[in-house]
């Protein structure tokens, strides 16, 4: 098994320490509710559960529909701590004493025991452990489960994701009102269709086009150019697979995404040079994010789920 040991999660796990460590300032000390927000299999989740999440992960305020994400994440967290335990899954201890030494750190500097620091911000040495342990047991699953052939068939059949290639292309968008019914929405997929269609006839160019119609921003500035895109970088990925699946100098159909509708044009593919040794990490890091995802999914499937 080829060990990952630059693997994109270990930058992942220490953002989230720093975003932890910054929690771990004296503030006033707040009552975590009891109150059942959900049970997975019978077992409960807590309002304070939520409360403990927030001040691991630094947010504030959180709204309620903040929280429900939020219950939900526990949810999936809750299934696959027993997913792993079942699997007898363990952490990289070295890498969990490793982070936890980071809060030892915090708590030398400020004279403290990490203790009585975590409790200010209503946390215990436990609850922080248990929460950088999931991602380092399911790294351990994923090592175990995904097999090096397997990386090597997903990195050749998805190629222009993980070589290094790069996309220049420009944009036209639309926004969508919400709410929209879905005659609405295809009238406006007729309208883009239209515009597509304009710009194969040379009745206008795209650049033109997207300085006239479109509402982005980078549409009126620059002819909606977007440059060098990265299949995973800023660019949604939503908007990235349709770029990397039209051919140099052809438009994409119109697309719904979450923003809106998008019709693309690819104007330069630049073909990268990354080998497998390059990319595994990250053709790893990806396999092992869709497996999590798909486990979960059948977790939840499986599980009496029951909310408050």
């Amino acid at each position: 098994m080829k060990l990952i040991s630059n693997h994109p999660l270990w930058a992942q796990l220490a953002s989230i320490c720093v975003a932890i460590i910054a929690t771990l300032m004296p503030v006033a000390a707040f009552a975590q509710s009891k109150d059942v927000v959900a049970t997975v299999d019978g077992v409960k989740i807590t309002a304070g559960d939520i409360d403990t999440y927030c001040k691991i992960m630094k947010i504030d305020a959180p709204s309620a529909d903040t929280r429900n994400t939020i219950r939900e994440t526990l949810i999936d967290r809750m299934l696959l701590e027993k997913f792993l335990k079942e699997k007898k899954a363990v952490p990289d201890q070295a890498v969990l004493d490793q982070q936890m030494g980071a809060f030892v750190s915090v708590a030398d500097h400020t004279k403290q025991p990490l203790e009585e620091l975590l409790a200010k911000r209503g946390l215990t040495t436990a609850e922080l452990e248990r929460f950088l342990s999931v991602d380092l047991k399911w790294l351990n699953f994923a090592q175990k489960t995904i097999t090096p052939q397997q990386v090597k068939i997903y990195f050749e059949q998805n190629k222009n994701r993980f070589d290094g290639t790069r996309v220049t292309a420009r944009q036209i968008f639309w926004k969508l009102p919400q709410p929209m019914s879905d005659e609405a929405l295809q009238k406006k997929l007729l309208a883009a269709t239209a515009v597509r269609d304009q710009i194969n006839k040379g009745e206008i160019t795209f650049e033109d086009a997207a300085k006239t119609i479109s509402e982005s921003p980078s549409g009126k500035i620059n002819g909606g150019l977007m440059e060098d895109v990265a299949y995973f970088g800023a660019m949604p990925t939503v908007i990235t697979q349709i770029a990397f699946a039209t051919r140099e100098g052809e438009l994409s159909q119109p697309f719904v995404t979450p923003f809106g509708i998008h019709v693309l044009k690819v104007e330069k593919i630049k073909v990268g040079t990354f080998s497998l040794d390059d990319a595994y990490p990250l053709v790893f890091e990806r396999m092992s994010q869709t497996l999590r995802e798909n486990t979960v999914l059948q977790l939840r499937k499986d599980a009496m789920i029951e909310r408050k």
